[in-house]
């Protein structure tokens, strides 16, 4: 069943968004009048919150589906050759929709382990992958 699925699913967007510095809310509406640059007021947000945040959008566009799918987000580290790590979401009850999912590097991770440079995304549905997409990295790494 998941095989007849695999063109029903698309994984649209997998951005990164960089947390280190954030624009007080209070200087925000002088952005870009007279000269006044995002960089003069841009501050270091606390050592708790600085990371890396990626958001994964995807869609389904099929029938109401009674088995649960998995988001599967395999990441590596910048540096560090150890096997990837790995963070799984389900969902029950699937429906044809847009979703989002955020996966967080943040705090204390981020400090010990820094960025992550490569990662795999994995759509399974009954353990079968319907759909993946992955950074331009992590085809290097694998040699594809």
């Amino acid at each position: 069943k998941a095989e007849e699925l695999q063109g029903k699913f698309f994984i649209e967007k997998v951005n990164r968004i960089e947390k280190l510095y954030v624009v007080p809310p209070e200087r925000r509406h002088f952005m870009g009048s007279n000269g006044i640059q995002k960089f003069d007021y841009l501050r270091l947000i606390p050592e708790s919150e600085r990371g890396e945040e990626y958001v994964v959008t995807f869609r389904y566009r099929g029938k109401k589906v009674n088995s649960p799918l998995k988001l599967r987000f395999e990441y590596r580290f910048e540096g560090k050759l150890l096997e990837p790590y790995g963070k799984e979401y389900e969902y029950v009850n699937f429906k044809p929709d847009s979703y989002k999912w955020v996966f967080k590097n943040i705090g204390t991770d981020y400090k010990e382990n820094g960025k992550i440079d490569k990662w795999k995304i994995t759509l399974l549905l009954n353990d079968v992958p319907v759909i993946e997409k992955r950074s331009a990295t992590w085809h290097a790494m694998e040699g594809t």
